[in-house]
């Protein structure tokens, strides 16, 4: 198991990639708020790319959350806590990618759905992960955390992984 912890991977590239595409697609969207309608094949461009770094990203953020549970496992916390704030950061920032997403593809995510369930849903479901993690941080309870990591956070950052590769094939024919 020590093998696989000191395989973490470095997500900073990815996110700096992904930061910088969705970026591009928040600006898109505060442009059209101004009531500037910009909504052109290079946002949609924009999105469809920020979806397909979306994917590595997540892929890459799930791995992080699964080695910080495995450094709480294994009383590491010191290791654990460097990743804890950068996921929470993380995830934070991919809650407001996502709503980028959302408006430039002009979707409405409480009529998507995934595996039977409203895209909405799933973004309740990730914001209640993130305030029960900052409460297990808080509350120094390692085991908890552990769990959350595990079995909640990791699954949702997944069937987020999938929830995009869904929303790039649809956006083909854009």
């Amino acid at each position: 198991m020590l093998n696989s912890l000191m395989n973490i991977p470095d997500i900073r590239h990815g996110k700096q990639e992904a930061y910088d595409l969705f970026t591009a697609v928040e600006e898109t969207i505060r442009q059209r708020e101004g009531g500037v309608e910009i909504l052109d094949n290079s946002s949609v461009k924009y999105a469809k790319k920020a979806l397909v770094e979306g994917q590595k990203y997540l892929a890459l953020l799930r791995v992080l959350v699964l080695t910080t549970a495995d450094f709480l496992r294994c009383d590491d916390e010191l290791q654990a806590n460097v990743h804890i704030v950068e996921m929470l950061l993380g995830v934070e920032w991919f809650l407001k990618a996502i709503h980028a997403v959302e408006g430039v593809l002009v979707l409405d995510f409480s009529t998507l759905t995934f595996e039977d369930k409203a895209l909405d849903h799933f973004i309740e479901d990730l914001h209640q992960i993130v305030m029960d993690m900052q409460a297990a941080h808080e509350k120094n309870n390692g085991t908890f955390l552990q769990d959350i990591l595990e079995y909640e956070l990791a699954p949702q950052l997944e069937s987020w992984r999938q929830i995009f590769a869904m929303l790039e094939q649809n956006a083909g024919g854009s």
